[in-house]
């Protein structure tokens, strides 16, 4: 049976360049939970990248590539995602300042504290777009970077603001 280990929460409720959830150290999986991600502007496009354990500064290297298959109230469904980008999406729409506009989801992390191998994440979000459509999306990627990672840096992609309830935990069996 699996259990959680609480590492870290950030609850930030006034608009933040940057949101970094920093802590992880053994090599197990680790959980990232989002409530209430919303940017200052709409139709924006939250971000997440990698942050180092030598410095725990985030690695925007071209080394971060993904899939996701989104399912809409409006039509059926799209896909997302690319290669050799300098981050990982969250959501492949945008989000944005109204007050139900908000990204709610999980992520999980493989291999994040391995300097050997490559970190691997799937994706589980939620969010209303400011149409007022809703998406459920699911995915994955990779950061082709064989490096030790602490954590996860969380960002709007073109220097917008974020809030949200951003929380780490050490998944143990």
């Amino acid at each position: 049976m699996s259990r959680l280990i609480h590492i870290k929460t950030v609850n930030q409720t006034t608009g933040a360049a940057t949101v970094a959830l920093t802590g992880a150290t053994a090599n197990t999986p680790y959980l990232v939970t989002m409530t209430n991600l919303k940017t200052a502007n709409n139709v924006k496009n939250p971000r997440f990248r990698l942050t180092k354990t030598s410095d725990s500064s985030a690695d925007a290297t071209a080394e971060y590539d993904s899939v996701t298959k989104t399912f809409r109230t409006d039509t059926t469904f799209n896909y997302g995602g690319g290669a050799d980008g300098t981050s990982h999406s969250l959501g492949n729409i945008g989000t944005g300042s109204n007050q139900q506009e908000a990204i709610n989801g999980f992520l999980y992390f493989y291999n994040l504290v391995d300097a050997a191998e490559y970190t691997y994440h799937t994706t589980e979000l939620c969010y209303i777009h400011d149409s007022e459509v809703w998406f459920g999306q699911i995915g994955g990627g990779v950061h082709t970077v064989a490096q030790s990672h602490n954590g996860i840096q969380f960002f709007e992609g073109s220097g917008d603001n974020i809030t949200g309830k951003f929380s780490l935990y050490q998944v143990v069996t």
